[in-house]
């Protein structure tokens, strides 16, 4: 118990001068943001923060290079010639859905 004691005084004593008022030493805030219907919380803080700091949203990635980043992600290889001709194909949630799934069942994935 002592050494526990001394370990605590030990840690006070060396915070430097106004640690306590750093964000890491404060209690956490419910952010004040407007949050529309069916979107995620985060999503409404960073857009939020993007419009304060005038920036604008990335446009989505082409269907090649969504599927080349992906197979990259998930599995370290790049996509195959045959999974860059389906995206291009048919570019629809189907599509990269069993894009997604196919590379997460690849031994490769992890």
């Amino acid at each position: 118990m002592r050494l526990f004691l001394t370990f605590i005084t030990l840690s006070a004593l060396s915070l430097p001068a106004g640690a306590e008022n750093h964000w890491a030493y404060l209690p956490p805030a419910k952010p004040e943001t407007a949050i529309r219907e069916g979107e995620n919380p985060v999503d409404a803080i960073l857009e939020e923060s993007r419009k304060k700091a005038g920036l604008e949203t990335a446009k989505p990635a082409p269907p090649e290079n969504w599927i080349r980043r992906a197979a990259y992600t998930l599995t370290g290889l790049p996509a195959t010639s045959a999974q860059i001709g389906r995206i291009k194909a048919s570019p629809d949630d189907a599509t990269w859905l069993a894009l997604i799934n196919e590379l997460l069942d690849s031994p490769a994935y992890g």
